[in-house]
């Protein structure tokens, strides 16, 4: 009975030893399969926050830089978001960038590199209200607003960032909404503008065209005058009359008198010469 005893608990001992050693494989099992990517995103975004940070300093109070930056991560943010007239956006954006940084270049590694990184909308609104004031804030959201309007209409995408932009910058939607009203405002003055400048350029070639065409009429009857021939000439009367006054007035002819005469022969010549090109041209 003793030794059945011992027996049983042994067994039991075997059994408990077995399903801790079961625990144990799937644990390591799990640990295996989760570790790396546990590991990979807290190292992503340890990276990204890293960056984030070379590019958003949290010391120093270069304010045009600062705003600058700003400007080009939320503004790259949007352009990914709606590709459409991404060059023209572009331009605008190097434009803005020109009038808040002396150099340029200075942002040019930053903008390419954020072509390729992403942007985390609420770690540049958290740095925006950290270093900037409501009136800025409101100030960059009025440039934003520009870059997405620049195709001609905010999409859904875009909506969503702004209005998110907006929480976060403490900007109410009516005051969004005024923002907007102001570039469409600003558009179709814009519009209206362009087309009268067009109207304009129109108008002025059809007046300059005109003008060649009565200058062109002149010239034609002048150069008739200077071959000595009617408007009404043939080729054949064209060309002999031509021939006979080139070889009147030929430079050579003069060759060893007075300079004066000799320059005299060749203004001529060259006037004959003009005047040939005009009829026959």
């Amino acid at each position: 009975m003793r030794g059945l005893l011992l027996e049983v608990d042994w067994n039991q001992v075997e059994k408990d030893a077995l399903n801790s050693h079961g625990w144990w494989s799937v644990a390591l099992i799990l640990f295996i399969v989760i570790a790396p990517g546990v590991i990979f995103y807290f190292y992503s975004n340890w990276k990204m926050k890293r960056w984030e940070n070379s590019i958003l300093p949290k010391t120093g109070d270069e304010s045009n830089r600062n705003f600058a930056m700003a400007y080009l991560c939320l503004a790259m943010l949007l352009m990914k978001n709606d590709r459409r007239e991404f060059e023209l956006k572009q331009s605008r954006l190097n434009h803005a960038l020109a009038e808040f940084s002396h150099s340029l270049r200075d942002l040019e590694n930053e903008f390419n590199e954020l072509l390729t990184k992403d942007i985390r909308l609420k770690h540049v609104a958290k740095w925006v209200n950290w270093k900037f004031n409501h009136v800025q804030r409101e100030e960059l959201m009025y440039l934003l607003i520009e870059i997405s309007l620049i195709d001609g209409s905010i999409i859904s995408r875009e909506q969503e960032i702004l209005f998110e932009l907006a929480d976060h910058f403490e900007i109410s939607r009516k005051e969004l909404k005024s923002m907007v009203a102001s570039h469409y405002q600003r558009m179709e003055r814009e519009r209206r503008e362009h087309r009268k400048k067009q109207q304009e350029w129109r108008q002025k070639e059809r007046k300059e065209r005109k003008a060649r065409i009565v200058k062109s009429d002149s010239d034609r009857e002048r150069a008739f005058e200077i071959l000595g021939i009617s408007p009404h000439a043939s080729e054949a009367e064209i060309k002999k009359a031509f021939r006979s006054l080139v070889k009147k007035h030929h430079p050579d002819r003069f060759a060893g008198q007075e300079e004066a005469i000799v320059k005299a022969a060749e203004a001529r010549f060259i006037e004959i010469q003009q005047a040939y090109k005009i009829i026959t041209g």
